[in-house]
């Protein structure tokens, strides 16, 4: 902790809670979390966990801090416009609550980043704002063998699932479908106090996963705040998720690829298999590739040409530009 005691003073309505106490107090002290954006999502989560007393909380935010911001990232102020919202958020934390540790960083969350910064805390919350830096999360936590918090809104609708991916279903079991263009509250809004709401509810989801309680793992929760539904869908894992139990070249590869390990794969559409290489169906190309850096150089190869022409449009057209085709493997 930093050089102010420890006051008991400030979590006695949490202590007086049965399911938490002085023990339930202790291990939210020496525990600590990582939040991927600091944005509507992200402030309020950290705000909560940093009340709370979480040990250790890492936020990572890429950006400044815009006019547009203001009607939901109530933790900051007109007057600081322009300035980096990581920076801003360490001093509103530190003014809070002197007794926890924040680090903030104003950078982009890539695969790499997520898994150095996933290793050292006990739980990580995503509260991002695209499906590249998601499944990025996603696959950090796989490796890590990290439990996660996702949250997203959209309008008057919120999400929340816990996901345990490296025992449970993932992200990917989930969102299969193809997300050829991320949109973000740029695109289609967002009513500001449901970034609150979800971003209380995903606070009270990660410290019921730090104390041992029960919680929505292996659960999503649709809330839709203009009609006033809530549902919860059980999550299965997905025997053909190439995310947790998928092609093992594929894995291998393309995480090496996102990690900046090397940019190259080769995909091989044809019937017969071989060794290093990604052996898929043209119908899987879109799936297997939606999530990844465009800047990845691929090479497609099938038994007569038509479904390598095939694929090198397809790809062409998600924004893969260095897609080429060869004759044999």
């Amino acid at each position: 902790m930093r050089n102010c005691k420890f006051k008991k003073e400030r979590y006695l309505r949490e202590i007086i809670i049965p399911e938490i106490g002085d023990k339930g107090l202790n291990k939210l002290k020496k525990s600590s979390a990582l939040v991927i954006g600091a944005g509507g999502l992200g402030a309020p989560v950290i705000s909560y966990l940093a009340a709370s007393g979480i040990g250790k909380i890492i936020a990572i935010e890429n950006g400044k801090l815009e006019i547009s911001n203001l009607n939901r990232q109530i933790i900051y102020k007109t007057a600081d416009i322009g300035k980096s919202k990581a920076e801003l958020l360490k001093n509103f934390i530190k003014s809070l609550n002197p007794e926890i540790k924040i680090e903030a960083y104003n950078k982009y969350a890539d695969y790499g980043e997520i898994v150095g910064f996933s290793k050292k805390v006990d739980i990580v919350i995503d509260c991002s704002d695209n499906f590249e830096t998601r499944f990025n999360i996603n696959s950090a936590c796989i490796k890590n063998k990290k439990k996660y918090i996702f949250a997203a809104v959209y309008r008057f609708e919120g999400q929340v699932a816990v996901f345990e991916p490296y025992k449970g279903p993932c992200l990917g079991c989930v969102f299969k479908e193809v997300y050829e263009k991320d949109c973000s509250c740029a695109d289609y809004g967002v009513l500001g106090p449901v970034t609150g709401a979800i971003g209380g509810i995903a606070a009270i989801e990660a410290i019921k996963v730090l104390l041992g309680l029960p919680s929505l793992e292996n659960k999503i929760c649709l809330l839709d705040f203009q009609n006033w539904n809530i549902h919860f869908i059980n999550m299965k894992k997905r025997n053909s998720c190439v995310y947790c139990k998928g092609n093992l070249i594929f894995k291998k590869n393309i995480k090496s690829a996102v990690a900046g390990k090397h940019r190259k794969i080769t995909v091989n559409l044809g019937k017969k298999k071989f060794d290093n290489v990604l052996n898929i169906s043209l119908s899987e190309l879109k799936e297997y590739f939606s999530h990844i850096s465009r800047d990845l150089e691929i090479s497609v190869f099938c038994d007569k040409g038509i479904k390598s022409a095939i694929a090198k449009d397809i790809l062409n057209g998600m924004g893969f530009e260095k897609v080429r085709k060869i004759s044999r493997l």
